[in-house]
């Protein structure tokens, strides 16, 4: 069982994530920076928020893309580029894998919905 202490650490992983998706730390890294060994931190990380450091990234990556291609202000490269991707390929595979359908065809038909 997770204690307080090791519960606040990874609340804590999880903050230093969401600060910035473009460069977010790597997992030996996160784990030094909140004293935990990587090991742990995975193991507790699935334990407080049921996926291990890396699916959360994506996980949330994608849907900060989701919301920027929805307000319709990026197109799908855009998007891609500021929540983190580098390659539009693997963009595209996750948020097919994630939403149902490719960002190109997520964004026309986001867009057919407001005309």
């Amino acid at each position: 069982p997770m204690r307080p202490r090791e519960r606040e650490r990874v609340r804590y992983a999880r903050e230093l994530i969401e600060r910035d998706l473009q460069n977010p730390p790597n997992l030996l890294d996160l784990a030094r920076s909140v004293g935990l060994p990587h090991p742990k931190l995975n193991y507790f990380f699935r334990e407080e928020y049921g996926t291990t450091v890396f699916g959360y990234l994506r996980t949330i990556r994608l849907n900060k893309a989701k919301m920027l291609l929805n307000e319709g202000v990026m197109n799908v490269s855009e998007a891609a580029y500021e929540v983190g991707y580098s390659s539009l390929s693997h963009f595209a595979k996750a948020f097919k894998n994630q939403f149902g359908e490719v960002p190109v065809n997520y964004l026309r038909n986001t867009s057919n919905k407001y005309q």
